[in-house]
């Protein structure tokens, strides 16, 4: 069996708690909740983070270094990605958007163009990988070098997305989610890039001096422009779009870097080291959070014209969280102890 990363699961668990606390913020009728602390930096971070590890992983990838291997990894992440995806989309359609037998053609074309009302960020992640591996096959029939490889990867994979942003012009940004897509891109391939790199510069003698100096600027960076900018409310110019990707960027290095740093340094308490379990674990089990917290979200309403500032709010969002963490990871849990439906809701097929 595989051996998975720690800190990479430690990662993800930190982005999908950040998802469902944005999500039990924002989805229980607070108007002002966009304009509080909390959620401009949730807003930057969640699914930019997630993009920046899921382009980190492509190093434990095996190489597609030939048409089969190239299949097999269409094979895998369509498994992993859309089968969830096409399954949760018609649940969440017949559960609970009124979906009928008689309506279901139309609802389903009517979903290619709005994918971000539903489970989008696995589309887009599929997508993504889509790209990266087509473009991970290319530069490998061209070139053995790494450097090479990773620089030819990355023009490869840009050509693609260029002709993925004529095809969003021709058809309209938002069908199959080009626009968010196209959005989410550089993270994966900043992840990309890094991975490929860093096990050359980390043993360096000025890599720790020049890592921390770089989290420190990103740190100030992050807090200069959240604290001038809601990124939530920025527009579709490329300076606006320039403003959201540098916060985002520089919010998940400060956070990974430090997050890192805890959980490398804090092993004498003892629960300081459950937490980071707790986690680790959540962030292992990420895939079936995402999917299932949907269910559980604003169990308890807050009445109409509630303020986010308000007492009321911040016990209702809270207890809404913890009950919506508690409740998916219970259901995740039996979920796992069935195979058949391990493979079917979660695209997880027992090696």
């Amino acid at each position: 069996m595989k051996q998975r990363n720690a800190h990479v699961d430690y990662i993800r668990g930190i982005a999908i708690l950040l998802v469902m606390l944005g999500h039990t913020v924002s989805n229980n009728g607070m108007n002002d909740f966009a304009d509080s602390g909390m959620y401009k930096v949730i807003f930057a971070l969640q699914m930019p983070l997630f993009m920046l590890v899921s382009g980190y992983v492509t190093k434990y990838s095996r190489p597609i270094d030939s048409g089969k291997a190239l299949a097999s990894f269409f094979g895998r992440r369509s498994l992993c990605y859309l089968l969830p995806w096409g399954v949760w989309t018609l649940f969440r359609g017949f559960a609970f958007g009124g979906w009928t037998l008689g309506t279901v053609k139309n609802e389903a074309v009517s979903l290619l163009w709005n994918m971000d009302s539903g489970y989008w960020f696995l589309f887009s992640l599929w997508t993504i990988c889509a790209v990266w591996g087509t473009g991970s096959f290319i530069a490998n029939k061209l070139t053995e070098k790494r450097v090479p490889r990773v620089i030819l990867c990355s023009v490869f994979s840009a050509a693609l997305s260029v002709g993925l942003f004529f095809v969003g012009l021709k058809a309209g940004l938002s069908f199959l989610n080009i626009k968010l897509t196209l959005y989410y891109i550089p993270f994966f391939f900043l992840g990309y890039v890094f991975a490929s790199f860093y096990g050359t510069f980390e043993h360096g003698k000025k890599f720790r001096v020049v890592e921390t100096s770089v989290a420190a600027l990103s740190f100030v960076a992050f807090v200069a422009i959240t604290l001038n900018r809601n990124v939530y409310y920025l527009g579709e110019s490329v300076s606006e779009i320039a403003i959201r990707i540098i916060c985002s960027l520089t919010g998940c290095i400060s956070v990974i870097f430090f997050s890192v740093k805890f959980f490398e340094e804090f092993k004498a308490c003892a629960w300081l080291e459950t937490l980071k379990k707790g986690v680790t674990v959540i962030g292992r089990e990420s895939l079936g959070f995402y999917l299932i917290h949907y269910l559980f979200l604003n169990m308890i309403r807050l009445p109409a014209g509630t303020s986010f500032y308000s007492f009321e709010a911040f016990e209702t969002c809270l207890m809404n969280y913890i009950l919506t963490v508690l409740l998916s990871d219970v259901v995740i849990y039996i979920i796992n102890r069935c195979a058949p439906l391990k493979a079917v809701l979660f695209g997880k097929i027992k090696k």
